[in-house]
């Protein structure tokens, strides 16, 4: 149902002069099918840059990777794991591709799901438009440039699409809700053991991240790098049994570089939703439980 759902929008929005194709077969046996813009539009040259957009999903239509609004700059050259999957595109195209999972992660540098697979996974792509390697560098600052001013309006905007926005309270450059509050008990002290679960997504909802049930994450409250920063001052002040949304600006989150597999680009906010299951006192190993 998912994958029906996404060519019936492709075909919506990408809707163009020449008629897409069916399902095609590519020199390495990797399957397509393309939809265009027009017979004339620009194609990449060896060495240029395709600026694109890029979603991949398994084959029951369930998305692996997505990143909303964020351009990818692919090398164009003929060493390329998927030099044949670009060679088909033109600037304004978008095309589906099914390939090896291999194939995809080796050319964007991701991690594989099982360390390694020749699993067939779904490889959506739009060429937004193509940059010269001399200008790559430029184009791809300029950009970043762009996605970090417009960052504050993007929160801001968010919020106010919110059921009751103004139940997020500002704290140290975060907003922050209380889902559950829990009034009894110390709050949470530097040096004691924490278990919390979280979710993290993207404003569209898209969810990158999960530590929940037996997946929950436990941390020694107070030292660095165990979780992102904004994360850290959430917690200050709250209590076992507590849970809160939270909206983490970039520098909160993932900052300039983004997340270490690819997955959140530089200068994106997210939204965590965040529990606090137990709490192990550093003095005399009281627990508190929600």
């Amino acid at each position: 149902m998912k994958s029906f759902l996404f060519v019936l929008l492709t075909i919506f929005i990408f809707s163009c002069k020449r008629e897409s194709k069916q399902f095609d077969v590519l020199k390495d046996q990797s399957i397509y099918q393309l939809i265009a813009f027009d017979e004339g539009a620009e194609k990449p040259l060896e060495g240029n840059f395709m600026a694109t957009f890029v979603t991949i999903a398994d084959t029951l239509g369930d998305t692996i990777h997505y990143v909303p609004s964020y351009h990818y700059f692919i090398e164009f050259y003929k060493e390329s794991p998927i030099y044949d999957l670009l060679s088909v595109l033109s600037v304004g195209d978008s095309a589906h591709f099914i390939v090896s999972e291999d194939q995809v992660f080796n050319a964007f540098g991701f991690d594989n799901l099982d360390g390694g697979s020749n699993r067939k996974v779904v490889l959506r792509i739009r060429l937004d438009y193509v940059v010269s390697a001399e200008n790559v560098q430029d184009t791809l600052m300029a950009e970043l440039s762009t996605r970090l001013s417009n960052e504050p309006q993007l929160i801001l905007s968010y919020i106010e699409k919110q059921e009751e926005p103004q139940s997020y309270n500002e704290e140290l450059g975060l907003y922050k809700k209380s889902l559950i509050m829990n009034l009894e008990g110390d709050p949470i002290q530097l040096g004691d053991q924490v278990t919390l679960s979280y979710s993290g997504q993207f404003f569209n909802g898209y969810k990158f991240d999960q530590k929940e049930g037996a997946n929950s994450l436990e941390i020694k409250y107070g030292m660095n790098d165990q979780v992102l920063p904004g994360l850290s001052i959430a917690i200050k002040g709250m209590r076992a049994g507590e849970s809160v949304k939270i909206i983490l600006p970039s520098h909160h989150a993932f900052g300039s570089r983004g997340s270490i597999k690819g997955i959140v680009p530089p200068y994106t906010p997210v939204v965590y939703n965040l529990s606090i299951k137990n709490v192990t006192r550093k003095n005399n190993n009281e627990k508190k439980r929600n």
